[in-house]
């Protein structure tokens, strides 16, 4: 039987993905990364970015979703 992946808490994920998305370009000054639990089908990632705070141009935003997709 596969080992299962240790639970997270929201505000341990949130905390990452911010430290990886303050590191992207135009993305220095973002305080907040909101996330939201999922259902994934199979072994997918079972949470999803809802926003930044404060909101980030398209650009930045492209910057630090991708950032953060690593993560995930």
């Amino acid at each position: 039987m596969p080992e299962k992946m240790p639970e997270k808490s929201r505000e341990f994920i949130e905390a990452e993905c911010l430290k990886a998305a303050r590191r992207e370009q135009g993305c220095s000054d973002l305080v907040k990364v909101r996330i939201g639990r999922t259902k994934p089908r199979g072994s997918g990632p079972n949470w999803e970015v809802l926003g930044f705070s404060p909101d980030l141009p398209e650009l930045a935003q492209t910057h630090a979703f991708d950032a953060i997709d690593r993560l995930r």
